[in-house]
């Protein structure tokens, strides 16, 4: 669950073109932003259907140092995105050596890696 951040309360978003027209969001705030982190959630709707994926944009704040409590919480969320994007089933860990994943994500023996080993 995201919690609210007042800092956002006064922050605008817009859309955006870019270099070849590239779409991105913009967010711009009157006040300074002193926080280490930001979560913002974003929804897109259409015709026929909706996705909604929340985002923690990591900051460097002038003058800011972290302390051991923020590096604390920072890496909980970083855990918690993770754990996220393994409930939605797009995640994707690192494979032992001479595993593979094929076309539909399931984890398989590269043939190549495991005769390859035999023969040697």
């Amino acid at each position: 669950n995201l919690q609210y951040q007042g800092v956002l309360s006064r922050a605008r978003i817009s859309l955006e073109r870019g270099p070849g027209d590239t779409p991105y969001l913009r967010v711009t705030s009157p006040t300074a932003v002193s926080e280490p982190f930001l979560d913002l959630r974003v929804e897109v709707n259409w015709s026929a259907g909706r996705v909604v994926r929340d985002y923690t944009f990591l900051l460097d704040p002038p003058g800011s140092t972290m302390s051991e409590a923020e590096l604390h919480v920072i890496k909980a969320r970083l855990r918690g995105g993770i754990l996220n994007k393994a409930r939605r089933g797009e995640f994707r860990c690192p494979l032992p050596t001479g595993l593979v994943y094929d076309h539909a994500g399931n984890v398989v023996w590269r043939v190549t890696d495991a005769c390859g080993k035999i023969a040697t």
